[in-house]
């Protein structure tokens, strides 16, 4: 069940390049970062640096280094434009998956796993699945990790390929608790309106609290009102005296509703790993916005 809410955090990345001490094997040293030629500057500087960023690895770089690297690596992806992301990834798991073939797994386990972290962990500021699913898929790929190394990040995939942005998404049955006490039962792909905001919660959640406020206190509202958005308010959990009791302290306009068959709370059709999580759908039910900050659907929202 998903007791836990989502807590927005700021992640403050520090970096500083430190080297290991000499082993007895081997010399360590710290990794050598790429310089951008001098006549690129900004953009095109930072997609140079994140698409060639891991062409001075060797085994020889210690682990110190190798974290630092691996941040610095996140961040240039953050600052890169889209065009070139896939690029820099397909360049950063060759690199990876060459030296795991000779027995250094190190970059190949360190890219997946700090990907997770910023990309995929329900918390992060950052959580962007498109950009995960492209780790994952040149993750997965990989010749030097073994099948039981991915079998984990397999399932993980699995979960970022359901509701794509741009897919139609899962449809699903919900009983929805109005105003004056009557239930109602329909699907989701029942709802008329030009968008429909899934906004799945829990009515004991301090987080989904903030998000209802913010919702409220927007142009959500007035487009509600004028029937342009719909909202379905999804409670997936199985404590319906709480949920029931906390009709009231939702907007009127939007759909009051709980999953009766629990097919939500089984990850299987949305994959959800945290509350709240909103999806903007457009009128033919095409995912907008897939699990998206409340800022971000209230700005897309604002330009239609």
């Amino acid at each position: 069940m998903l007791k836990f809410c989502r807590i927005f955090l700021c992640a403050v990345v520090a970096v500083s390049f430190i080297a290991c001490n000499t082993n007895s094997e081997q010399k360590s040293e710290p990794f050598k970062f790429i310089q951008a030629p001098q006549f690129l500057k900004g953009a095109e500087a930072t997609n140079y640096m994140a698409r060639n960023f891991w062409k001075n690895y060797t085994t020889n770089v210690d682990s110190i280094s190798l974290d630092n690297a691996s941040l610095v690596f996140v961040r240039l992806l953050l600052s890169a434009e889209e065009k070139y992301l896939n690029k820099a990834l397909e360049n950063a798991f060759a690199v990876a998956d060459s030296v795991a073939l000779k027995g250094d797994k190190r970059l190949v386990l360190k890219l997946v796993s700090d990907a997770e972290k910023f990309f995929y962990h329900p918390n992060s500021p950052y959580l962007n699945e498109e950009i995960y699913l492209e780790f994952l898929k040149n993750y997965l790929n990989a010749k030097g990790v073994s099948d039981l190394d991915k079998m984990a990040y397999q399932y993980q995939y699995n979960l970022c390929s359901l509701n794509r942005v741009g897919t139609v998404a899962s449809d699903f049955e919900y009983k929805a608790l109005e105003k004056g006490g009557e239930y109602k039962i329909a699907r989701m792909h029942s709802i008329k309106g030009e968008y429909t905001l899934l906004f799945f919660n829990n009515p004991d959640c301090p987080a989904c609290e903030e998000i209802k406020n913010k919702l409220k206190e927007s142009i959500v509202m007035p487009l509600v009102k004028k029937g342009k958005v719909k909202v379905l308010a999804m409670y997936i959990d199985q404590e319906l005296d709480v949920w029931q009791n906390r009709r009231d302290t939702y907007p009127k306009e939007w759909i009051y509703a709980h999953d009766p068959h629990q097919v939500l709370n089984e990850n299987e059709l949305y994959g959800l790993r945290a509350i709240p999580s909103l999806y903007l759908l457009d009128k033919e039910k095409r995912v907008i916005l897939k699990d998206a900050p409340v800022e971000i659907v209230i700005e897309y929202l604002n330009t239609i």
